[in-house]
C-alpha cells in the first residue's frame, strides 16, 4: 500500500491524531486475504519485464533463456502467473482491456480478408499477440499500490537507462541526430525522443515519493532529467518538441496561481535558452513546424548544409504526408477489416504501382491510422474505447484525490501515469507503434492501477476528526 498521510489540519481548535484506517487489499483467485507469495513475485518479475521492455536493454543486450530468447521468457511468465493470480477475471470486466479484446477479435476475423493473409498471421502471431498478452500478465499482476508504484517507477528508471545508453552508445547520424546505437529502436532517433519522454514523469514520481537516504538519489536524478531534455532536443524530433511542450503545458497550468507563475517564466526562459543554444541540425527540423525561428548568421559552407537539412526535413514531411493519404485511401476502400494486420506497405505499394507512382514500402507514421487502415474502423473504434476507458479511470482517482492530503501518494500516481498516458497517446500521432509496448503498457499499469486504487478509496473507512474541543451539545463532524 502507499504511505498514509494524516487527515488535514483544522483551522478551529486542536485536532487530536486519527490514524488510517487501510482496505482491505484487492481479491483475487485465492479465497485468501493474504496476497500469494506467487503474485508478489509475479509483480516482480512483471516490473522488471516493463523495464528491459521500455528500457530495450535486452535488445542492446540480447539474452537467451534456454531455447527461448528473455523477452520471450518473460512475456510467458508474466502471462502464467497473471492468468493463475486470477486476475484475468477482472479484466474482463475493465472498460480499458474489454476493448482490447474486442479488437484483438476483430483482427482475427479479419484475417481471411486480408490482402497478404502470411503476412497478417505472422504480424498477429510476432508484434500484436505477444504485447496483448503482456498487457494481460502486467494489469494481472498489479495487486497493490506498492506493485503500481514500482511499475511507474521502471518506466522512469527505464527512461534513466536509455539516457546512459544514449552518452555510451551515443553516435550522430547523417542528418547530425543523435541516436543510442546504430539500429534496433535506439537507433531512430524519434522512438528515442518518446522513449526518453515517456519515462519523465515516472522520475518526477520518484522525486516526490523519496524519503531517507533516497532523496540522495533524487538529486541525482534532477540532473538526469535535464540530460534527458538535452538529448531530446539533439534527436530533432518534432514529436517530442510537441511533447515536450504539452508536458511543459500540463506543468504550469496544474499548479497553483502562486507556483504557475513561477513555472510560467521558468518555461519561456528555459524554451529562449533552448532555441538559442540548440545545434543547427536541430533548429533546421523544428523550422519546419516553427518557421519563426532563425537560423542567424550563417557562413556559405554552413548555409549549404542548413539548406540540405531543411531539404531533408521538409523531404520527411513530405514522405509522411503521402503515406498518411495512402492510409486514408486504403481505409475507404477497405472500412470493415482493412487490408490486413502488418500489410500496409505491400498494400500501399501494390495502389502506388496501380497509379503509375514509386512504391514507398514504409508504415504510416500515426497509429491511428495504422490501425484504421490494417484492421477496419471498428478496431479503430475500440483502440479509442480503450484509450478513453484510460482516461476516465484516472480521471475518476483524480477526482477523488485531489486537495485530499491523505490521497496524496494515490494523487500523485494518478498525476505520473496521465502525464505518461497523454505522452503515449501523442506520440500514437507521429509514429507506428499500434503493436508495441509502448502505449499498450501503459494502458496496462493505469489499468491496474485504477484497480486497487478503487478499491482501497471505496473501502476505507471514514476517519472521526473532531473539528474543534468538543463542547455539550455539539458532535464531531466525520471527515470522508
Amino acid at each position: 500500500m502507499g504511505r498514509s498521510h494524516a487527515p488535514p489540519a483544522v483551522r478551529r481548535g486542536f485536532v487530536p491524531s486519527v490514524p488510517m484506517v487501510a482496505a482491505a487489499p484487492v481479491q483475487f483467485g485465492f479465497g485468501s486475504s493474504n496476497i500469494s507469495s506467487m503474485v508478489s513475485f509475479g509483480a516482480f518479475i512483471a516490473t522488471l519485464y516493463v523495464f528491459f521492455t521500455y528500457s530495450r536493454t535486452l535488445e542492446l543486450f540480447p539474452v537467451k533463456a534456454g531455447p527461448l530468447s528473455l523477452t520471450v521468457a518473460l512475456n510467458l511468465s508474466v502471462l502464467t502467473m497473471g492468468v493463475l493470480s486470477g486476475g484475468l477475471g477482472q479484466l474482463l470486466r475493465s472498460k480499458i482491456a474489454m476493448p482490447l479484446f474486442l479488437m484483438t477479435g476483430w483482427m482475427v476475423l479479419g484475417i481471411p480478408f486480408s490482402s497478404w493473409k502470411g503476412g497478417s498471421v505472422d504480424s498477429l502471431l510476432h508484434q500484436w499477440l505477444p504485447v496483448f498478452l503482456g498487457f494481460i500478465g502486467v494489469s494481472s499482476l498489479i495487486h497493490s499500490l506498492t506493485s503500481a508504484r514500482r511499475m511507474m517507477y521502471a518506466l522512469g528508471f527505464a527512461s534513466v537507462a536509455i539516457l546512459v545508453f544514449s552518452r555510451v552508445f551515443g553516435s550522430l547520424d547523417a542528418n547530425s541526430r543523435i541516436t543510442a546505437g546504430n539500429s534496433g529502436t535506439l537507433g531512430n532517433t524519434n522512438d528515442l525522443a518518446m522513449l526518453l519522454l515517456l519515462g519523465l514523469p515516472g522520475v518526477v514520481l520518484y522525486i516526490q515519493e523519496s524519503q531517507g537516504l533516497r532523496r540522495m538519489l533524487s538529486f541525482v536524478l534532477t540532473g538526469a532529467l535535464l540530460m534527458m531534455i538535452g538529448v531530446v532536443a539533439q534527436t530533432g524530433s518534432r514529436g517530442g518538441l510537441v511533447i515536450a511542450a504539452i508536458y511543459a503545458f500540463m506543468l504550469v497550468f496544474s499548479a497553483s496561481a502562486l507556483r504557475r507563475a513561477v513555472l510560467l517564466i521558468a518555461v519561456v526562459v528555459g524554451t529562449i535558452v533552448f532555441f538559442s543554444t540548440a545545434p543547427a541540425s536541430t533548429l533546421a527540423r523544428y523550422r519546419t513546424i516553427l518557421p519563426f525561428l532563425s537560423a542567424g548568421d550563417l557562413s556559405a559552407a554552413d548555409a549549404e548544409q542548413m539548406a540540405l537539412l531543411e531539404g531533408s526535413a521538409d523531404g520527411s514531411t513530405l514522405e509522411r504526408l503521402g503515406l498518411l493519404q495512402m492510409s486514408v485511401d486504403l481505409t475507404v476502400s477497405h472500412p470493415v477489416f482493412g487490408v490486413g494486420v502488418g500489410t500496409f506497405s505491400s498494400a500501399a505499394a501494390a495502389v502506388s504501382k496501380e497509379r503509375n507512382q514509386r512504391a514507398n514500402w514504409h508504415s504510416v507514421h500515426n497509429a491511428y491510422m495504422q490501425i484504421a487502415s490494417e484492421c477496419g474502423i471498428p478496431a479503430l473504434i475500440a483502440y479509442l474505447a480503450a484509450f478513453v476507458g484510460c482516461l476516465r479511470s484516472l480521471g475518476w482517482v483524480r477526482k477523488r484525490t485531489r486537495d485530499n492530503p491523505q490521497y496524496l501518494s494515490l494523487f500523485r500516481m494518478a498525476n505520473c501515469m496521465y502525464a505518461t498516458f497523454i505522452c503515449a497517446a501523442v506520440a500514437a500521432f507521429f509514429s507506428p507503434i499500434a503493436y508495441v509496448p509502448a502505449v499498450i503498457f501503459v494502458a496496462a499499469i493505469i489499468d491496474g492501477f485504477h484497480r486497487v486504487a478503487r478499491s482501497l478509496i471505496e473501502n476505507l473507512e471514514p476517519v472521526v476528526v473532531p473539528r474543534f474541543i468538543p463542547m455539550a451539545g455539539r458532535r464531531p463532524a466525520v471527515a470522508r
